[in-house]
């Protein structure tokens, strides 16, 4: 079952410059960016009431979203649905006759940690969002990149369901620890989150506003 649209995704040539724009169109601050290696791309979010918007910016001319940009001007790039089962999701889209990029899920961050037994380091970068406005308006551009205590691996255990449980609990808190080396106003999703304070006290840094 289809739950919600979990995310619209944007191809841009440059989040720095297109944050700017989404940040006063939808009146709301960027609350996390993330590197995706393997796909070649760094990602910006912006929270839209119970969705969100992704801005997407390749790091690799090869990459697809490079591949994309060079084919299409900046815009609409992907859908993201959350699903109850994804496996049941894709074999339904199949047989609807939907071309699949991929048949398999994509696993994500949490996931990689748990399978591969190794830790999460939490990074928030803010600031960027203004620099070229700074450039335009002659002042120095103020960026600040915080760095966390690493967490995990995490262990999945259980049936299907009870690992699904825990894997959205765990993405929870890796959101709420990058949320934690923003500013207040950055939170997003995870603004008023009660670990907020105490993963602030573990890292030994409170973000203040640029």
């Amino acid at each position: 079952m289809i739950k919600k649209i979990e995310h619209l995704g944007i191809a841009v040539e440059s989040i720095e410059k297109s944050l700017v724009i989404f940040e006063k169109l939808l009146n709301q601050k960027m609350y996390k960016t993330e590197v995706v290696t393997s796909e070649a791309v760094k990602t910006a979010f912006i929270t839209l009431g119970e969705s969100k918007i992704e801005l997407l910016e390749a790091t690799d001319p090869s990459s697809s979203i490079a591949k994309f940009l060079n084919k299409n001007r900046e815009g609409f790039h992907h859908l993201a649905l959350d699903v109850d089962d994804i496996e049941f999701e894709i074999a339904r889209l199949k047989k609807e006759g939907f071309i699949l990029i991929h048949e398999q899920p994509k696993n994500g961050a949490v996931y990689l940690s748990s399978i591969g037994n190794v830790p999460i380091v939490p990074m928030a970068i803010y600031g960027a969002e203004t620099a070229w406005e700074d450039v335009f308006r002659g002042l120095r551009p103020k960026v600040r990149i915080n760095i966390g205590k690493e967490f995990g691996p995490f262990n999945l255990s259980g049936s299907k369901n009870e690992k699904a449980e825990q894997m959205e609990k765990n993405g929870r808190e890796m959101i709420t620890r990058i949320a934690a080396l923003l500013p207040e106003k950055n939170h997003g999703v995870c603004l008023g989150d009660a670990k907020i304070p105490i993963y602030q006290k573990e890292n030994g840094i409170k973000p203040k506003p640029i």
